[in-house]
């Protein structure tokens, strides 16, 4: 099954001139990877592969609480949103634009922000936070409610969008902390079902797979991500 997304971003490239201010669409598609004949139709269609994903998902699951010394799990707070923006411009953790060149850093830090922003402001985005014991942001995780296609299945589906911890900590068992409440959040929420995506990196160690597979997520299927940009 092809999932097409459109994002908006702003070019603040320091070559541009009247011209800095224009939205750059970009289309991201997910296509799995033994549907040859789709990823020809996009390729075609001006879409280029720019990496891949595994796809997990997580069904009839019990919380299991997570803890580590001298961390709590905490829902974000406006406050808490430039330290964690800070944790993604220094990590490249589940991050699906890493292997886009025309994706930059700062535009890695300016969608998180948008999505971080969604958590503070809608009902079906939510974000926790792991700080220390002086209350300094260690790493976090998204999650989103998909309302729409609830209404149509009639079932509770949401997504672990993302997890991200600064580098300096132990960011396995961190990651699992932070996943393990994200999932016990949901579950108070009557989540059914949880998907999430890992980014693939070939044959090498893949932290963001370990994690899923730890967390109890199935990997069901693999996708090729391929992006579109439209000026």
């Amino acid at each position: 099954m092809l999932v097409l997304d459109a994002l908006s971003i702003r070019n603040n490239s320091k070559k541009s001139n009247r011209n800095s201010q224009a939205r750059l669409i970009l289309d991201s598609a997910r296509e799995p990877a033994s549907d040859g004949a789709a990823v020809q139709g996009l390729s075609n269609s001006g879409f280029r592969v720019v990496g891949g994903e595994a796809v997990g998902v997580i069904q009839s699951y019990e919380p299991v609480v997570s803890k580590l010394p001298g961390v709590s799990i905490t829902p974000l707070s406006p406050p808490q949103l430039d330290a964690a923006l800070k944790i993604v411009s220094d990590c490249d953790q589940w991050n699906p634009y890493a292997f886009d060149s025309c994706i930059g850093s700062d535009r890695v830090v300016a969608l998180h922000r948008d999505l971080l922003t969604r958590c503070l402001n809608e009902s079906n985005v939510g974000s926790l936070v792991a700080v220390n014991d002086r209350q300094e942001v260690l790493g976090f995780a998204v999650y989103r409610r998909d309302f729409e296609l609830e209404n149509s299945t009639e079932r509770r589906i949401a997504s672990l969008e993302s997890i991200c911890v600064r580098p300096d900590t132990h960011g396995e068992e961190l990651g699992e902390m932070l996943g393990r409440n994200a999932l016990t959040t949901l579950k108070k929420e009557s989540v059914d079902a949880v998907t999430a995506r890992a980014p693939m990196y070939g044959s090498g160690p893949n932290p963001e797979l370990s994690l899923l597979r730890k967390l109890g997520f199935e990997i069901v299927t693999s996708n090729l991500i391929m992006h579109r940009w439209l000026t």
